[in-house]
């Protein structure tokens, strides 16, 4: 959690106009799946959800 809130911060913090990231659903997924983080970890982080490329994986984004 502590790294999607920094990389959000980071960015922000340098001018960026916005952020994504493509974390994953924790339906049906394998545990080695989710080095990219998890749908929770990017919302608690500020992202919320622009779409859905798979049934396990999401669009998510801050803008500033």
């Amino acid at each position: 959690r502590a790294l999607a809130r920094a990389a959000v911060d980071f960015a922000g913090q340098r001018g960026a106009r916005a952020i994504e990231g493509y974390p994953m659903t924790t339906k049906n997924v394998m545990l080695e799946e989710l080095h990219v983080g998890t749908e929770a970890v990017f919302a608690d982080a500020g992202f919320t959800e622009v779409s859905r490329l798979t049934l396990r994986r999401v669009v998510m984004r801050v803008d500033f």
